[in-house]
């Protein structure tokens, strides 16, 4: 099957050029002026722009469910007391319909791929996102890898380390060991909340970031969530080439967590990405909202209209995170050889005009309401207000209504 794009635009090379576009399968295989050869497929852009698939680097999709059960308090309180609770009542159908609603609000915002963070629920999960055709990585408990684990092009695995303050010390030295034998990443919280960072340092008399690295956590592959609250000494301790950092700026304002230093982090070398973290902290998963939020967050806080700018701020969106999978060679760019993960953003809506430099203030005018088709892998599974998933849209909105009942009595 060969698709082109015609008569529209494609972000390439940082830039927004007027090109066209052709997918064979599930792969680019050309980017240029004029396609001349024959095609199955042509879809008439009219003038929209194509664009590289986000890569969601810090979500909790089985969380759905859960969205607006608690708002308007600090994390320590929103966690224990009502997402612990609620999450002991979770089952595998529950799981399966909350995450394929976070892939309805991925798609429908231009999100291709995800870091997917929870411990458990393997096969709901895998079945959600394998059957929606959607591209995941999930994160499953160091015991989960002493079994075989379902295959799929779209899915790969990493360790899960829930963070310094949930776990011991066997449980972080099994999760090293486990991310070393399977070559495999780890995704952890760190550095989340003063609360956290003021524990932690009262025992152990280091910073999470420090702890984690007496275990080795940082000499293997891994996305450390958040990381607001940082010592001088953490921001070295951050500079490997195996390390990336994920920012979720919108859901660590809702929960007053503060402002990490994404500015500095970058600065330094290191690799940072974006992720939405759940939509019950939230309360979106909207990775357009959180480029925009990121960068101005950086530019006020420092007075600095310089500080993230709008080509950096898309490629913590989409380069940076697909080098923290370790795709940087398939994913994150729109590129001939490349996998065929994009979306269509209607640039012709008034927020986008006059168009005077597109180029360098997307991510100001940017609206996810604006995308009108995502490709994942080379199969559209959303176009124009209609979702090509596992189950379709009225399904997935009843069961949820029926199933929120016995999840959320606590």
């Amino acid at each position: 099957m060969k698709t082109l794009f015609t008569n529209g635009f494609v972000y390439v090379n940082d830039k927004i050029e007027k090109l066209e576009l052709v997918v064979k399968d599930n792969v680019i295989v050309y980017i240029g002026e004029k396609y001349c050869d024959k095609v199955d497929k042509t879809i008439d852009l009219n003038g929209k722009l194509i664009m590289p698939g986000f890569i969601n680097m810090h979500a909790h999709s089985p969380m759905s469910i859960m969205r607006g059960i608690k708002d308007d308090c600090e994390l320590e309180t929103w966690l224990f007391d009502y997402i612990f609770k609620a999450e002991e009542k979770l089952d595998d159908e529950a799981v399966y319909y909350s995450t394929l609603l976070s892939i309805m609000e991925y798609v429908r915002g231009g999100t291709t791929c995800c870091l997917d963070m929870y411990a458990a629920f393997l096969e709901p999960r895998f079945k959600a996102f394998n059957d929606s055709g959607f591209r995941a990585n999930l994160s499953l408990d160091s015991c989960f890898f002493e079994k075989k684990l379902p295959k799929s092009e779209l899915i790969d695995y990493n360790v899960h380390l829930h963070s310094v303050y949930t776990t011991d010390e066997k449980i972080i030295s099994d999760a090293v060991l486990t991310a070393k034998k399977n070559n495999v990443l780890i995704s952890v919280h760190a550095c989340e909340t003063l609360t956290e960072v003021g524990n932690c340092t009262a025992k152990h008399n280091m910073t999470p970031i420090e702890y984690l690295n007496e275990f080795g956590v940082l000499n293997c592959d891994v996305v450390l969530a958040h990381c607001v609250h940082l010592h001088d000494n953490d921001f070295e301790l951050l500079c490997g080439d195996n390390i990336t950092v994920a920012t979720n700026p919108i859901s660590n304002l809702k929960l007053a967590s503060g402002i990490a230093p994404i500015y500095q982090l970058n600065k330094k070398g290191v690799n940072v990405a974006i992720g939405t973290d759940s939509s019950a902290s939230n309360n979106v998963l909207d990775l357009a909202k959180e480029m925009t939020t990121c960068s101005l967050l950086q530019k006020g806080i420092l007075n600095l209209p310089t500080a993230i700018d709008n080509k950096t701020a898309i490629n913590f969106a989409t380069k940076n995170a697909a080098k923290a999978l370790k795709k940087e060679k398939c994913l994150g760019e729109l590129k001939e050889g490349y996998l065929a993960d994009l979306f269509v953003l209607d640039i012709n809506e008034p927020n986008y005009f006059p168009q005077n430099n597109l180029s360098e203030n997307l991510v100001y005018s940017i609206n996810s309401k604006d995308v009108c088709l995502t490709m994942i892998n080379g199969k559209i599974v959303y176009e124009d207000g209609k979702y090509y998933l596992a189950e379709p849209q009225e399904k997935i909105y009843e069961k949820l209504n029926e199933i929120k009942g016995r999840i959320l009595k606590f």
